[in-house]
C-alpha cells in the first residue's frame, strides 16, 4: 500500500502539503492540489485511519450505540446519521447494546482504543447505568444523546416531546367518544420513555376534566408483538371494559391488534388501537393511527450538533431539545360510544 511519503514524492511536494490538502486545513494553490490528488489517484493512496488516531490526531470516526437493530425506529436514525455524517467526511461505528450493560462496557473499551471523534447513543438504561459517557467525555471524546426518556445533564440530549404528544393522543381519542382507554406497553417501573408516556396519558385525562371524563387502565408487556399479543389476550379475559388501545409503539400495536382480532374483534369497530413512531404502521392492516417522529430530522440535529461539538474550540453548554410528534390518522381508529358512528357508504340508503 502507498504511503504519504510516496504520494509527497510522486506530486513533488511535501507531507504538509498532502496533508493539508487531505484534511483541508489551510490553503493549498490550485496547481499543487491538482498534482496531490493526482499522485493520491494514480498510487491508489488511502490514509491509515488507525494510525492516524493512535497519534492522538481526530480519526475521522464516530460511533453510534442503539439497542437493537430489529426495532426499525433505529435503522432510520441510522441512515440519516450515516448521510449526515458522510457529507462531513466522517465513519460511523454500528454498536448494537441489546439493552446490556455488559455490551456497553465491551464497546466502551474498544472505542476508547480507537480513539473516536465522537459517539451518539440512545439514552436507553443500559448507557446511563454504564460508566460509558463519562469516560468518554473525560477522554475528550463528544458525546450527543438521542432519544429516551433519560436525559443525562452532562450531555445534550435529543428526546421525543412525549408529554405533548400523550396529550394529542388523549384529546383525539375525547374527540372520537372513547371514555375508557388502556395503556399497553412496558411496565412504567422499568422503563423511562414508557412512564413517561404513561404519566402523560394520565395528566392529559386529568386535564380534559370536568367536561370529559376518561378511565384508564394498564396492561403490560415488554417491546415485542408477541408479548404484546398475549398482554391483549390476558387483558380481553380480565373482562374489563374498553373501547380504545393506547399502544407504547407500533410494533406493540401490531401484537395487540393480532391478538384483538384472532379474538374474533374489528378493528376499529369494537376497539381502537393507536401507536407511536411510526415505524410499520402503514403497513399493518388497518393501517394504524400513531404519533409520527421526524426520525430523518431527529438525527440530522443531533448529528449536527456531535460535529459543532467535535469541530469547535469553544466549550457549549449542554442542553435538552425536545422533537415533537404529529398525530397520523389512519383505519385502526373509529368513533367510540360516545359519538354516533357516521354511517358507511355502503348503508346509505337508495
Amino acid at each position: 500500500m502507498a504511503n504519504i511519503r510516496q504520494v509527497a514524492r510522486e506530486a513533488g511536494v511535501s507531507i504538509a502539503t498532502v496533508s493539508a490538502v487531505m484534511n483541508n486545513t489551510k490553503a493549498v494553490s490550485p496547481e499543487l492540489t491538482k498534482r496531490v490528488l493526482q499522485a493520491i489517484e494514480k498510487l491508489d493512496y488511502r490514509p491509515n485511519l488507525l494510525a492516524k488516531a493512535l497519534l492522538g490526531k481526530n480519526s475521522g470516526l464516530i460511533a453510534f450505540l442503539v439497542p437493537s437493530m430489529t426495532n426499525p425506529f433505529y435503522p432510520d436514525l441510522l441512515e440519516a446519521v450515516e448521510h449526515a455524517a458522510s457529507e462531513r467526511n466522517y465513519g460511523v461505528f454500528i454498536c448494537t447494546t441489546h439493552r446490556q450493560v455488559d455490551r456497553v462496557d465491551y464497546y466502551r473499551e474498544r472505542l476508547l482504543g480507537m480513539n473516536i471523534d465522537g459517539a451518539m447513543v440512545t439514552l436507553s438504561s443500559e448507557i446511563v447505568k454504564s460508566q460509558l459517557v463519562q469516560d468518554f467525555l473525560s477522554h475528550g471524546i463528544k458525546v450527543v444523546g438521542i432519544t429516551g426518556g433519560r436525559v443525562m445533564p452532562e450531555i445534550d440530549c435529543y428526546v421525543l416531546d412525549d408529554e405533548t404528544s400523550t396529550q394529542t393522543v388523549c384529546s383525539y381519542l375525547s374527540g372520537l367518544g372513547h371514555r375508557e382507554v388502556v395503556y399497553l406497553g412496558p411496565d412504567p417501573a422499568k422503563s423511562t420513555t414508557s412512564s413517561l408516556r404513561y404519566k402523560g396519558i394520565q395528566n392529559a385525562i386529568k386535564g380534559l376534566l370536568p367536561t370529559v371524563k376518561m378511565e384508564l387502565a394498564t396492561s403490560f408487556c415488554t417491546y415485542s408483538e408477541g408479548s404484546a399479543y398475549q398482554a391483549a389476550i390476558s387483558l380481553l379475559a380480565s373482562g374489563r371494559s374498553f373501547s380504545a388501545i393506547i399502544c407504547y409503539n407500533d410494533q406493540v400495536a401490531v401484537g395487540v391488534v393480532n391478538a384483538l382480532k384472532d379474538q374474533g374483534l374489528d378493528v376499529p369497530d369494537d376497539v381502537s388501537v393507536i401507536g407511536f413512531d411510526d415505524t410499520v404502521a402503514s403497513y399493518t392492516r388497518p393501517a394504524l393511527t400513531t404519533m409520527a417522529v421526524d426520525r430523518k430530522g431527529l438525527a440530522e440535529a443531533a448529528s449536527t450538533r456531535l460535529f459543532t461539538l467535535i469541530e469547535s474550540s469553544n466549550g457549549i453548554e449542554p442542553t435538552v431539545v425536545k422533537i415533537p410528534m404529529s398525530l397520523v390518522v389512519r383505519g385502526s381508529t373509529a368513533a367510540g360510544p360516545y359519538r354516533s358512528r357516521p354511517v358507511r357508504p355502503a348503508e346509505m340508503p337508495g
